[in-house]
């Protein structure tokens, strides 16, 4: 789990003056076999901007919320070359 803050007064990071609090949980499981493996990962995002320019875009007319939710499902395959004798 990792949460995270930013504080754009001035818009110099972000372009709009906000501040944006968000909340990230994972859960991840590896599968190994013989010298490769697999990784499946689960991740949860939610995140809140407030402020005079903070929010997100939501919908085709592009009106702004002030959270989103984010979830994320990814296989990630890895190959390693086996040991020499």
């Amino acid at each position: 789990m990792r949460p995270e803050v930013a504080w754009d007064r001035d818009g110099r990071w972000t372009l709009a003056r906000q501040t944006i609090k968000a909340f990230t949980g994972i859960v991840e499981y590896k599968i190994p076999y013989k010298w490769a493996s697999t990784i499946l990962r689960g991740e949860y995002r939610i995140d809140d901007s407030r402020g005079p320019q903070g929010g997100f875009f939501k919908g085709d007319d592009l009106t702004l919320t002030p959270t989103q939710h984010l979830f994320i499902v990814a296989a990630i395959f890895t190959f390693d070359s086996p040991a020499p004798h």
